[in-house]
């Protein structure tokens, strides 16, 4: 009997495992290499690589006026259980360390990531548009909402 419930347990983890990762598999939409123009007319890349099922690589640089590159930031994306994990490490800053964003949601080719006790941001939002665009914000959070920056991106390249 008991062997009966072990083998039941396990195909019921079995079968819930697909379901935990399909939210992760529309995150790979994000791979490829995206290019937004600054208002000061410098480019901003981020470049997406999928390195497996549960986790996706982005380094981001900026191409300044008079042609130097400067990486801004690296960020991953990560499957730990049934969590998703955006961790942004941004050089200069926090000793190196990176600053983990939790998905809280996620509806309509948007995925929100939120991290209440960052300082600033406090949430980072990214939005498929369909068209090969790709609208990303970062707020303060549900208390400070106005205090936003957007980021609207062109894929350029897988």
């Amino acid at each position: 009997m008991y062997k009966i419930f072990l083998l039941a347990g396990m195909l019921m983890l079995c079968n819930s495992a697909p379901a935990q990762n399909d939210v992760f598999k529309k995150l790979n939409a994000f791979e490829g290499k995206w290019k937004m123009q600054t208002k000061k007319g410098e480019y901003l890349y981020e470049s997406w690589e999928k390195i497996n099922d549960s986790y996706l690589q982005s380094k981001s640089f900026l191409i300044k006026l008079n042609g130097d590159t400067m990486q801004m930031e690296t960020v991953t994306l990560t499957q730990i259980n049934e969590d998703i994990f955006y961790t942004s490490s941004v050089p200069g800053q926090n000793d190196g360390k990176g600053i983990a964003f939790r998905l809280t949601g996620f509806a309509n080719n948007t995925f929100t990531f939120e991290n209440a006790e960052h300082d600033f941001p406090k949430r980072i939002v990214y939005q498929f548009t369909g068209d090969g665009s790709l609208h990303a914000w970062i707020d303060g959070g549900k208390d400070a909402a106005d205090k936003r920056n957007d980021y609207h991106y062109k894929k350029v390249a897988l």
